[in-house]
């Protein structure tokens, strides 16, 4: 693996323009080739103005929202059409590590059918990270949940042969479906824990109940929707209707986290049952 076989590819919906700037100026020492996604951005003429002159940065608008999955196959696609090999992907609010890719790339041992390279993630609300960056090791992952899509180095090939991601689900449990896909053709996923990644995973804080650390995520009714859906639908996909009630349960214990700690409480809750009616026109 070669520095000029990665591109990096960001999917954007209205960003933050100073989140974004560090963001990029985080990629353009490690990369020579990045392309941006937008997904009908209300600020797009701002992010253009900023960046559509460096000689690093292409820039593919879309007219509407197409989903994330949607933007990630055409990231996919400008990859194998332009000649690399992988694709890195990222979140509009991640920042890389300084020496991220060259860390990835120092390590000569990976498992033979290697087709997802994982961040050790830090999530940023939290202060805590997701996996163990001072062991310097590689953890061979199997639970298609523990990897999510931004900060993932992802071979063009493999993600073809498996189908690219699911644009029937827009958005969240684009990545998981997408990585069991990956696991059940065969291929591994790894997760290099001296690669670290900066990230917001949703607006997550913790909570006392009863002595006990709740942690709530605060996502909006409409990633509740989705979240929902999506997370049943994965379920019974792949691991039948068993999982599926499991889930159902996990479902119901998160309303309860809603009633007590977040805002918004109504409208999340319909949201909710929006999605667990919706799930079954995705099967």
């Amino acid at each position: 693996m070669d520095i000029s076989e990665i591109m990096i590819g960001i999917v954007l919906y209205n960003p933050d323009l100073k989140r974004l700037s560090v963001n990029i100026n985080s990629c353009l020492n490690q990369v020579n080739n990045i392309l941006l996604v937008d997904n009908s951005s209300n600020n797009i003429e701002k992010i253009q103005q900023k960046f559509l002159n460096n000689k690093k940065i292409n820039i593919l608008r879309n007219s509407q929202n197409m989903g994330i999955a949607h933007a990630l196959n055409q990231i996919l696609n400008f990859a194998y059409k332009n000649g690399f090999k992988y694709c890195l992907t990222l979140d509009q609010d991640s920042i890389m590590a300084k020496d991220y890719i060259k860390n990835i790339l120092q390590h000569q041992s990976l498992p033979n059918h290697c087709a997802i390279i994982a961040p050790c993630i830090k999530d940023t609300n939290l202060s805590q990270a997701n996996g163990d960056n001072e062991r310097n090791s590689i953890e061979m992952i199997a639970n298609a949940k523990d990897v999510i899509s931004s900060g993932s180095l992802i071979d063009i090939d493999a993600a073809i042969r498996v189908g690219g991601f699911n644009d029937n689900l827009f958005i969240d449990y684009v990545d998981v479906d997408f990585n069991q896909r990956i696991l059940n053709a065969g291929y591994s996923i790894v997760r290099i824990n001296d690669s670290v990644l900066y990230h917001e995973l949703g607006y997550s804080q913790y909570h006392k109940l009863l002595g006990i650390r709740v942690l709530v995520d605060n996502h909006n009714a409409i990633r509740r929707y989705y979240i929902t859906r999506n997370r049943l639908y994965y379920a019974k996909k792949y691991f039948g209707n068993s999982e599926y009630y499991k889930e159902r349960i996990k479902v119901w214990l998160s309303k309860i986290k809603i009633l007590l700690f977040e805002e918004n409480k109504r409208d999340k809750i319909q949201s909710i049952n929006r999605g667990i009616r919706d799930e079954r026109k995705l099967c």
